[in-house]
């Protein structure tokens, strides 16, 4: 007998806690500012909490690729070790700590129950956008990886709003595309870098939900049904469920790491080497060699370093790489993209992960990232404007899904149909609002 009141007791208890915390946040006043605190809590710790761990990665492979470079017979190997494998990869693997400390807050959101009650508080604004509540958990789980988060719209049960949702989510700012907006940020908004990070969220949320209105009255006019779901109870988070979704998600990204982005960096660096010693526009060796008669001076070193990186420059453009992205760069010309940041863009098209990959084996061979000049962020610091980074992050937030999410699109919504109307659409949509960024910034300056 006393251990049913002490269950029933124990009952009433969690009853009364849940009731005083749902009045708290599913408020109608204080509930959505509350949940945008939380996300801005959680992005912002992203970058800050991280970039000391990130500082750290940083350096030691900053040092790897030093003891590398030094052990090594200079060569064609020497090369593919230090600017293709550990620059690329190295390049990447530093965002892992960002990566992780993201999916711990995003599994306490999950664990405790809060993001059901998102869902359910976020209802009724999302049904002016052609949603409703259910639509909130793949698109907050988009911000993990858009793979999944296409996949749990199994559990939305109209039809109209799961298409919706499939085709937006690629516009969720994912953990792959993170690295490419903490390495722009600090490098061109260094000072209120978490704050960058922070609003290329919202835009991309703010975006999705635009992109929900266009195609609810374009395509999808039928009314929706009411939503009803069941809050589960709040739950105090373990410390091996965290860890263990920590563990999970991290591995993936080293498993990522391991195989797409280490075959991206090898395949980058390939195009950007071969062919060898090209029909150069110069005689580069007789200039070497009349600037090393002179005596040894400051000016001389830098003249050396000069016309060394120009011929870098030139065979990094004569390179089966640069004849590429020379190809398509008119294309990009509006938005002010160089050919590198075509590059980053085409192999983009595969996984997001290796758009920093590419810049890092990019800026490693061109002369402009060495040890003895600039890190990759002065470098791109100094290759692009202020205007330019923030229509390249806009384009890269809302550019093609990666091909995991395209074919888990066309499995999940039915066809091939949709899943090409996602490329295109998200393609066009990119285009269009880094094409007003340059327009707007080019007015403002």
């Amino acid at each position: 007998m006393s251990e049913a009141v002490k269950s029933r007791s124990a009952l009433k208890d969690r009853y009364r806690i849940t009731r005083a915390l749902d009045t708290l946040l599913i408020n109608r006043v204080l509930g959505i500012p509350l949940f945008i605190f939380f996300l801005w809590v959680m992005f912002q710790a992203t970058f800050s909490l991280g970039q000391m761990p990130m500082d750290w990665i940083d350096q030691g492979v900053t040092a790897l690729g030093e003891s590398v470079a030094a052990a090594l017979p200079d060569g064609l190997f020497k090369d593919l070790m230090v600017e293709g494998i550990i620059a690329g990869v190295g390049g990447t693997i530093v965002f892992l700590p960002n990566i992780v400390i993201l999916f711990f807050f995003m599994a306490l959101f999950s664990e405790t129950g809060y993001l059901a009650r998102a869902a359910f508080l976020m209802d009724q604004l999302m049904h002016h956008f052609g949603l409703h509540g259910k639509a909130l958990i793949p698109l907050v789980m988009g911000f993990g990886c858009n793979v999944p988060a296409v996949m749990a719209t199994r559990t939305i049960e109209s039809e109209r709003a799961r298409l919706i949702t499939i085709l937006i989510n690629p516009f969720m700012l994912c953990a792959a595309r993170l690295p490419v907006f903490i390495l722009f940020a600090g490098a061109f908004f260094a000072e209120h870098a978490g704050a960058m990070v922070f609003a290329m969220y919202m835009i991309s949320i703010v975006g999705a939900m635009m992109a929900a209105v266009v195609l609810s009255r374009l395509f999808f006019k039928e009314k929706d049904e009411a939503f009803v779901m069941e809050l589960p109870p709040y739950r105090i988070p373990t410390l091996r469920a965290v860890f263990i979704h920590m563990w999970d998600k991290a591995m993936g990204f080293l498993r990522k790491v391991a195989g797409i982005i280490l075959a991206g960096s090898i395949i980058i660096w390939f195009l950007q080497t071969f062919p060898q010693n090209p029909e150069w526009s110069r005689d580069y060796a007789q200039e070497t060699a009349q600037i090393q008669m002179q005596a040894a001076t400051p000016e001389r070193d830098a003249a050396l370093m000069k016309l060394r990186n120009e011929q870098s420059q030139e065979q990094l453009s004569k390179s089966y790489l640069g004849q590429i992205a020379h190809t398509v760069a008119p294309v990009f010309e509006p938005l002010t993209f160089n050919w590198k940041d075509t590059v980053a863009i085409l192999t983009g098209f595969v996984a997001k992960e290796v758009v920093v990959a590419s810049y890092a084996v990019l800026y490693s061979q061109d002369g402009e990232s060495t040890a003895e000049s600039l890190s990759l962020r002065q470098a791109l610091a100094s290759a692009m404007t202020t205007t330019t980074a923030f229509a390249f992050m806009v384009f890269a937030l809302f550019y093609s899904p990666c091909l995991g999410s395209i074919a888990v699109i066309k499995r999940e919504a039915g066809g091939w149909r949709w899943a090409a109307f996602s490329v295109a659409f998200s393609l066009s949509v990119a285009y269009t609002l880094a094409f007003l960024v340059v327009q707007i910034g080019g007015m403002l300056t």
